[in-house]
Order: C-alpha cells, then sequence, then structure tokens
C-alpha cells in the first residue's frame, strides 16, 4: 500500500531530500500522504466526531516530518515510515487531548481516501470478495475503521501500528516495550477481536503477514 515502485527508489528520494533536493521532497510528500492520512485515520477511530480534522492533521505531521528529515538515522524509506509514524503519533494524541468534541459528526472516507479504501477493501473482504462498487468499498472501510475504535486502547493502538504504519513486528515490540513473542500474541489476539466485531456483515480479516 501507497509504496513506489521499489524501496530503492524510495531510498534515493530520502536521501536526495536530506540532501537538499526539492524534487525528492515533493516526491517523498507525494508517497507519505495517503500513507500518513492512513496513520491519521487509524488513530482518530475512537473519536468519529474528529474527523474533519483529518486534512488539517495530515499536513501538520507532514510538515513536521519534513522539516526534520535529518533527524532520520538511517536515510530509508523504512526508517521514514517509521519516523512518520512517531510524528502522527504525537500529533493526533495532543488534538485528542486538547480539542473540543463536537456532536452529531460522522466518518465519512473522502474521494481523497481512495487508495485507503482499496486497500481496507483487499484486508477485509465481506463474505470472501471485495464489493464490485466504490461506494460498497467505502462503506465498509468506514464501518472498520468505527469498529476499530471500539476495540481496548491496546489493541487498537498494535492493530494501527502493524496494518496502517506497516511497521515490522521488532519494531512495534521496541515502541511498545515488549518482547517479540508478547507482541506477536497481542497482534494477533488483537486481530481476533475486531475479526469477531466485523464478522457477520464485513465478512471475514486475514492479514496473512502476521500470521494470524
Amino acid at each position: 500500500m501507497f509504496e513506489p515502485g521499489s524501496d530503492e527508489v524510495a531510498d534515493g528520494w530520502v536521501a536526495g531530500a536530506i540532501g537538499g533536493s526539492e524534487q525528492d521532497r515533493e516526491r517523498l510528500v507525494s508517497i507519505l500522504t495517503p500513507r500518513v492520512r492512513a496513520m491519521v485515520l487509524a488513530r482518530l477511530a475512537p473519536a468519529p466526531s474528529q474527523f474533519h480534522v483529518v486534512d488539517d492533521l495530515v499536513q501538520q505531521s507532514l510538515v513536521d516530518v519534513t522539516a526534520k528529515l535529518r533527524e532520520l538515522r538511517t536515510p530509508t524509506f523504512v526508517a521514514l515510515r517509521s519516523f512518520a509514524s512517531v510524528i502522527v503519533s504525537r500529533r493526533v494524541a495532543d488534538y485528542l487531548r486538547d480539542a473540543a468534541k463536537p456532536e452529531g459528526m460522522t466518518l465519512r472516507l473522502s474521494a481523497a481516501d481512495s487508495s485507503i479504501v482499496e486497500w481496507l477493501s483487499r484486508s477485509l473482504p465481506a463474505s470472501g470478495r471485495s464489493p464490485r462498487s466504490a461506494a460498497a468499498r467505502a462503506e465498509e472501510a468506514e464501518r472498520m475503521l468505527l469498529e476499530l475504535g471500539k476495540l481496548k486502547e491496546s489493541q487498537r493502538e498494535i492493530l494501527t501500528l502493524a496494518f496502517f504504519d506497516q511497521l515490522s513486528l521488532d519494531e512495534i515490540s521496541q515502541r511498545l516495550e515488549m518482547s517479540r513473542p508478547a507482541t506477536s500474541m497481542a497482534l494477533v489476539r488483537a486481530i481476533r477481536a475486531l475479526r469477531a466485531r466485523v464478522e457477520g456483515s464485513m465478512g471475514s480479516w486475514s492479514p496473512h503477514a502476521y500470521g494470524a
């Protein structure tokens, strides 16, 4: 999801952007934008009334990421992805802590979220098949995000890191300060908890990358 043609190409863009190339910086922003948007959406799942601020949080996070590129210890796209995850987590946490929460607003994914919808529809096929219409796929994605928000905070966090931020199991264990086996078990349990909520209306979720 949201990847350039190869890691080597993206690594070159990271190195170029750190070196001052405006063209490479723009390329990175282009491929990071839908990924950062997914990270923001997942973290706002517990508070769907806040989805009207998605665009602002995405832009703020991207500004932070590009402004702090030189802080990357390793100039690779994988490292940048993890770096962005930390920045988005802080931005959204700050917002949820400080913002007023207006009532009566509901989650609606926009046209800008088409890549997120496509990815979620492949990850969460209803009855073994993805729905054909764009509207049906968007509805499934919205419902999955809302169900994600109903999970325990620890379950929501590990699923967000694994499937929205797309961190490796080792990176997740370091972020959560857990052993790798404990992280793996926690992730499987979180997947099962979410699956239990979406089965029947959205079908089974089988994210094979983590062996669930």
